[in-house]
């Protein structure tokens, strides 16, 4: 009964794109796009109206935290110790010894993998992360 919303920022455009057009190849029925030129006020509205956010270390996991939203924190290339959760969430990583290296952009990546950190995350944690969070939001 759950459905989930891709929202993304102005310099997500390149990427939001592509994964419309996948969606458009693919139809998932329970995926939305809500855009990536939303203003600031639009875009927090927007996301304290989702109950879960999954999240790398953006304004989107940043507005989310401090709207006390229940955020699984995908933590790749930033430090994790510098988000705190408030007990509502998760935070994912791979624990590699590159990590934190601060890289924003895969040209700055020090490990000879470009951004395995990010791109090593196993869906199979994301959704048991937000399994986990679903249970609780039921309680």
């Amino acid at each position: 009964n759950w459905s989930f919303v891709v929202l993304a920022g102005p310099e997500d455009k390149a990427i939001y794109e592509k994964m419309s057009e996948m969606q458009n190849d693919h139809k998932l029925n329970n995926l939305n796009f809500l855009g990536f030129n939303n203003s600031i006020s639009q875009f927090i509205s927007l996301v304290n109206k989702i109950p879960v956010v999954i999240s790398a270390d953006t304004f989107g996991m940043h507005a989310a935290i401090g709207l006390r939203k229940n955020v699984i924190a995908l933590c790749g290339p930033q430090p994790e110790q510098e988000i705190y959760l408030y007990n509502k969430g998760i935070k994912v990583n791979l624990n590699l010894e590159c990590a934190p290296c601060f890289a924003s952009k895969i040209d700055n990546c020090i490990n000879n993998q470009r951004l395995q950190c990010m791109r090593d995350i196993d869906i199979d944690k994301v959704k048991e992360a937000l399994n986990n969070e679903i249970r609780q939001l039921e309680k």
